[in-house]
């Protein structure tokens, strides 16, 4: 009889070796908090070698892995409409919820704790590493540690900007639309999308969250080329002076929630991007 696998799957067996803390009691195969009944299994837990612990979720059994970042008041689950096309083709989706989101939990959120907890809470190598807004941003910091083959920088929040004015406007906002005024606000959300982004909400530690960005206010456009293939991926309307050396491509018909918008289409041009940089 073969022994059993100490380790949870949410990594591909190549990396499990190299995954520390993971607490296998609050591994769940089944399809969590998606409201969706033709969702993909997922595996979920929490893993990290650092101070926090951050719950990530995996879709998928490929070989092949991909790691997503999301940006600020989402989470993992946020992923699940994406990740689907990507399980089609073979790969392993990985996504962590940053501290104060999601399932993981709270404490300061500077730029480089959010980072750091990433980097100590997967493997080194993914296949491909992408992060959205926020999520771009810790992945522009993480990069070197985390050594992806590819990355992909969706919307993401270079430079950092945050006044007390635009906290409270974006709490107003996020916690007075109701379900309707959302769907409303953009009929291409699907309802798993809607359920998904208002738990999200509920559970983001969006005062503390704000307060300790706001002391923050980093550039970090790229200056220089980058080390492995990237791409810029961008959505309507977005002006941004494009960095030398990455690949971009703008997408029509799709606003900063790209994901939510159209996963199909982010999920195909990433894809696509992918196969050409790719070795044969």
């Amino acid at each position: 009889m073969a022994r059993p696998d100490p380790v949870p799957r949410v990594f591909p067996r190549r990396h499990r070796s190299r995954v520390g803390g993971f607490a296998p009691d609050r591994l769940d195969r089944s399809c969590s908090r998606s409201r969706d009944p033709q969702a993909l299994p997922l595996a979920r837990g929490t893993v990290g070698r650092g101070p926090v612990q951050l719950h990530i979720r995996s879709w998928g059994s490929g070989e092949r892995w991909a790691l997503l970042i999301h940006g600020v008041s989402a989470d993992s689950l946020g992923w699940a409409e994406f990740a689907e096309h990507f399980v089609g083709r073979g790969w392993r989706v990985v996504a962590p919820d940053l501290r104060g989101h999601g399932e993981s939990p709270r404490g300061r959120y500077s730029l480089a704790e959010l980072a750091a907890d990433v980097v100590e809470s997967v493997p080194a190598g993914p296949d491909l590493a992408l992060g959205h807004s926020l999520g771009g941003a810790l992945l522009t910091l993480s990069r070197d540690r985390l050594l992806p083959r590819a990355a992909v920088y969706a919307d993401p929040a270079w430079k950092i900007d945050i006044s007390p004015e635009q906290v409270a406007a974006g709490r107003e906002a996020l916690t007075s639309f109701t379900r309707e005024q959302w769907r409303a606000f953009n009929p291409r959300w699907s309802e798993q999308a809607i359920d998904v982004m208002l738990e999200g909400i509920r559970r983001w530690d969006m005062d503390a969250f704000a307060a300790d960005l706001q002391g923050e206010q980093p550039d970090l456009r790229p200056v220089s080329k980058p080390a492995v293939p990237s791409l810029l991926l961008l959505s309507s309307g977005v002006e941004v002076t494009e960095p030398r050396g990455y690949d971009v491509i703008r997408l029509a018909g799709v606003s900063h929630t790209m994901f939510w918008d159209d996963p199909e289409l982010c999920a195909r041009n990433v894809l696509d991007w992918l196969a050409t940089v790719e070795p044969a």
